[in-house]
């Protein structure tokens, strides 16, 4: 099993400066604007290594146990695609929506042939999946603005998957951890601490598309919702938090801006992106590693988890207030 992860690891690593400098030549740049965090043009675009990397190791290896390789892939796959075309030829928010509705989709016909229940519950759970993975991948876009954290993102959670799908007895969890995982671990070196390139939207939709799919499957597996949902905590709440400050401001919510939790902390660490993005991994393995504690079969442990999560992801969504206070109570060094 692990040799799946190496694999994904040498490809990604392999293929990602080839990609890079196809970028820079056809010109493919994230030119900063009101959301970045950078200053320089930079080639975006590198995640299309990622996506070649995971979909070679899942599709040439052996079959995933438990689950169908179509699945996992062809939704990835074409939400990737949404992300590369906007990279490439640039797409506007709201014609992309329809695109990622469509694409998200696509993971349902495979879904649907281990799905038990009458034509309510078919629509209902289609419905909620693909809301779901739009919701996801829109999420993991948002926060991919400062230097190996969206990476990150997929690292712990593929690290927190394995552990459990290990504990559980569920391999084609821990295999497909195992892909992700080396997959993102072979982009960071291109990306952290100086980014020589972006994932792009090509590789932030491509990996909040798989990931959103495998804690659908993770869940219908049998593992416990807390286990595969808290290493998404610290994404879904800066990301929904912001959104509904924004929309109750009368602001719109899909321009450019740099007012999520991560980039307000990323100002007040001096700009530090290594800093920031070593902090939040820290954190998202903590409530990982809470959320972990539902697996323990205990009730009391279960909700001690959950609350543990939610102190911490309280904490975090008002760190950069609370740091802005010490800061302004500090004495001025003359």
């Amino acid at each position: 099993m692990p040799l799946r992860g190496l694999l994904a690891f040498i490809i990604s690593i392999a293929v990602t400066p080839v990609i890079t400098l196809g970028l820079r030549r056809w010109h493919v740049l994230d030119v900063p604007n009101g959301r970045s965090m950078h200053r320089l043009a930079t080639p975006r675009g590198g995640g299309l290594g990622i996506a070649i990397a995971v979909t070679l190791t899942v599709a040439l290896g052996p079959e995933l146990s438990g689950v169908s390789r179509a699945s996992l892939l062809m939704c990835g796959v074409a939400v990737g695609l949404v992300g590369l075309l906007e990279d490439v030829v640039g797409v506007s928010a709201l014609r992309r929506l329809p695109l990622l509705f469509a694409a998200a989709a696509l993971a349902l016909p495979w879904t649907f042939k281990t799905f038990h229940g009458g034509l309510a519950w078919h629509v209902a759970f289609g419905v909620a999946m693909v809301v779901w993975i739009v919701s996801y991948t829109n999420a993991f876009n948002f926060m991919d603005g400062i230097n190996g954290l969206a990476a990150g993102q997929a690292v712990v959670a593929a690290g927190a998957w394995y552990l459990v799908g290990r504990s559980e007895g569920v391999a084609w969890l821990s295999a497909m951890a195992l892909i992700v995982g080396g997959a993102a671990l072979g982009f960071l070196p291109w990306n952290v601490p100086r980014a020589r390139v972006f994932l792009g939207d090509v590789g932030s939709y491509f990996f909040g598309a798989t990931l959103a799919v495998m804690a659908v499957e993770a869940l219908r597996s049998g593992i416990p919702f807390e286990a595969v949902v808290a290493p998404f905590a610290v994404f879904l709440a800066d990301t929904g938090v912001t959104l509904v400050r924004r929309i109750a401001r009368g602001e719109v919510w899909f321009e450019p801006h740099r007012e999520h939790v991560y980039q307000r902390l990323t100002t007040q660490l001096a700009g530090s992106h290594t800093r920031a993005t070593v902090g939040l991994v820290i954190v998202m393995a903590v409530c990982s590693a809470l959320g972990a504690l539902s697996l323990a079969g205990s009730l009391q442990l279960r909700l001690l988890g959950d609350l543990g999560v939610a102190a911490v992801l309280a904490a975090y969504l008002a760190a950069p207030s609370l740091v802005g206070r010490v800061r302004r109570r500090q004495p001025a060094i003359a």
